[in-house]
């Protein structure tokens, strides 16, 4: 074979693979990261949706929020995890996750909805907020943390704790801080008494006064 053809038929080859859509060069993320909550087990959800969170995708917020209300389902046939944006009646209007293309009506018998457990979705407000605290503007960041006092439970401490570590205003690292210490007064911290004794936040003050009421001893 010659150099001429050879060349041709490499260049042939190099035109095809680019004229492919972007879905066949490369497997979109967040298609692993949805199928992997669908398909997780009661005890692998929270696993699940803590890959979503720490993924940085900024569908994220999207995904969790229509997961939290019902609107994840799965294509029975084909597996594909769809949107629902309609579930009225008995052909449902669903969209594309990954892309937002809508996708016509399908009927709901054709698709399973995946399933969030009371738990999950009690600790849903808390980790969409975790999502704001990676937002490049601080004064967001700061927002979120404070949207957290009060509302932080066990599954919350390690990422704030590790979102503390890496945050660099000092303003938002007051508020996660104090969300963290609000947590542990519940569960009898002497330190976080500490660090909540300076904060003329409400919830702050709630939480130390809550403490006092108590019946733990040590506080």
């Amino acid at each position: 074979m010659s150099i001429c053809r050879s060349l041709t038929l490499l260049l042939i080859a190099l035109f095809s693979l680019l004229s492919l859509p972007a879905t066949a060069q490369e497997e979109d993320p967040g298609k692993a990261l949805l199928i992997h909550l669908a398909e997780a087990p009661a005890s692998k959800v929270e696993e699940a949706v803590n890959a979503i969170v720490s993924s940085g995708d900024e569908r994220a917020r999207g995904w969790l929020e229509a997961y939290g209300n019902n609107r994840l389902s799965r294509v029975k046939d084909t597996g594909q995890v769809v949107l629902v944006l309609n579930n009225r009646g008995r052909d449902w209007e669903i969209a594309d996750p990954l892309t937002g293309e809508n996708m016509g009506e399908m009927s709901r018998r054709e698709l399973d909805r995946v399933a969030i457990n009371n738990r999950i979705r009690g600790q849903l407000e808390g980790i969409l907020a975790m999502l704001d605290l990676n937002a490049k503007d601080p004064d967001v960041r700061e927002a979120s943390a404070q949207d957290m006092m009060g509302k932080v439970d066990a599954s919350l401490v390690e990422p704030l704790e590790a979102q503390l570590a890496k945050e660099e205003d000092a303003a938002v690292r007051n508020r996660i801080e104090e969300a963290l210490a609000i947590y542990r007064v519940g569960e009898g911290n002497l330190e976080a008494v500490d660090v909540l004794a300076g904060s003329l936040h409400p919830r702050a003050r709630a939480a130390l006064n809550e403490a006092v009421r108590g019946d733990n001893e040590a506080l």
